[in-house]
């Protein structure tokens, strides 16, 4: 393990608490003078509320943003690749060593911030020719805190439209107050898609996993193996009985479905979503297309759009977008900050990474899937690999943003091919209800094995 040669000290350090455009502009400009590192820390962006949970302050974010669109513009040569670490007072917790980067697939070359940092790092912007990128984990772009969502999406899509497009799944699904965006995700998108695509459990492998699923979530289970099933035995979930893998597997899913809608905890969401017993082919790529249904293909970040349907997108950027669509909906103050955030050419992005396991086992989950990377709070932005292999970022909380923007006004080349993104992932809607709309069929509607 490598610590960063790179601290948050005072000389590289700027709080923007009370926002102030020029003095950020002058310490900025001085960060990128030819002897400098063009890298540096800003405070005060992120604060504590009287829970101790983080948020962000949105009218000092802005400041600091519209500087930086106005020097990236102004004077490219000198900004472009500056670096800026965005810091809080949240206290750090879990001390990272080679045992912790190894158990995660991490190589041990992986570059950290040293323990003697006391800001807690938790996103950065980075300057570039197009855009400025704020990789984040505690933002208002989070699925889990923040929000609340009090419309279901059958105040969305017509009764009639339900039962002929999507009337497979329960009704209940749609007539639930959707609570937050992690409960879109978990609870509805991918309990959808998992009773769509169950889990084939014929093999060992795929047997023990949905054991350890189903033990995650404290069901009381009894498995027999296809000897004893031939026999006349029959698999128990509580005091039911099924025949078949096939039976035992739904019964399963339908109880996590059950138990998710009895839930109001984000977390709670997440344990049950991540206990749905999904076949592989949901979210491994398929020798057929080449891609997964859950991620798609793998875009950079500001290019969807392009004319190449034999790179499909992934569901999860779709959910994504429609998070973001239903709470610009509900709430005013942040599809205005959206907005503001698309002016000055700002993608979002996240960069979380999160740590499970228990104490002495301890690894890191570094979410590439909706997300991009290692993790702010762990290191600076760098290349890996992971069990020796190239990481590839999906990005789904990106694009979804970008999807979510495209109906948007203001915003040039940041969120790609705005238009084409309206054509064909809004289905041409005009505003957001339409788009919300077009995006639950489209999201909720039978696909069929890949």
């Amino acid at each position: 393990m490598f610590s960063s040669e790179i601290l948050a000290i005072a000389s590289n350090t700027i709080d923007i608490s009370s926002p102030d455009a020029d003095r950020i502009e002058s310490f900025l400009t001085t960060i990128c003078s030819p002897a400098a590192e063009r890298v540096c820390f800003v405070s005060g962006a992120h604060k504590l509320n009287a829970k101790k949970d983080l948020y962000i302050d949105r009218p000092v974010i802005l400041v600091l943003f519209g500087v930086l669109d106005k020097l990236r513009l102004s004077r490219p040569s000198v900004f472009t690749g500056l670096k800026l670490y965005l810091v809080s007072d949240k206290q750090r917790k879990v001390v990272i060593d080679d045992g912790v980067l190894s158990r995660s697939g991490f190589p041990t070359t992986v570059v950290t911030w040293p323990a003697s940092m006391e800001k807690r790092v938790e996103g950065s912007i980075t300057v570039t020719r197009k855009n400025l990128v704020w990789a984040d984990m505690n933002f208002d772009f989070s699925n889990f805190q923040g929000h609340e969502l009090k419309r279901s999406l059958s105040d969305y899509v017509s009764a009639e439209l339900i039962e002929a497009r999507i009337g497979h799944l329960p009704a209940k699904m749609f007539a639930r107050v959707l609570s937050n965006g992690e409960f879109i995700i978990q609870c509805l998108v991918k309990s959808a898609k998992c009773l769509e695509h169950p889990a084939d459990i014929s093999d060992a492998a795929a047997r023990a996993q949905f054991v350890k699923n189903c033990n995650s979530v404290g069901f009381e289970l009894v498995v027999k193996d296809a000897a004893q099933l031939a026999a006349g035995e029959a698999h128990q979930l509580y005091t039911s009985s099924a025949g078949t893998d096939e039976e035992l597997v739904a019964m399963a899913n339908n109880l996590i479905l059950e138990r998710m809608f009895e839930c109001t905890d984000s977390k709670e969401f997440k344990k049950y979503g991540n206990a749905l017993n999904f076949h592989a082919r949901y979210f491994q790529d398929t020798a057929a297309s080449g891609f997964s249904i859950a991620h798609g293909a793998a875009f950079e970040l500001g290019t969807l759009g392009a004319a190449d349907s034999a790179r499909p997108l992934g569901l999860n950027a779709k959910a994504q977008a429609l998070v973001y669509l239903c709470r610009m909906l509900e709430d005013p103050s942040f599809s205005a900050f959206c907005e503001s955030l698309a002016a000055l050419e700002v993608q979002i992005c996240e960069n979380a990474g999160h740590f499970r396991g228990a104490d002495g086992a301890k690894f890191i989950y570094d979410d590439t899937k909706f997300g991009c990377g290692f993790g702010c709070q762990l290191g600076p932005d760098q290349e890996y690999t992971k069990n020796g292999e190239p990481v590839v970022a999906y990005n789904a909380m990106g694009h979804g943003f970008s999807i979510a923007c495209s109906l948007f006004a203001v915003g040039g080349e940041s969120f790609g091919d705005k238009a084409t993104l309206r054509a064909t992932v809004l289905g041409g809607a005009a505003g957001a209800e339409g788009a919300v709309s077009h995006l639950i069929v489209d999201i909720f509607a039978q696909r069929g094995a890949v």
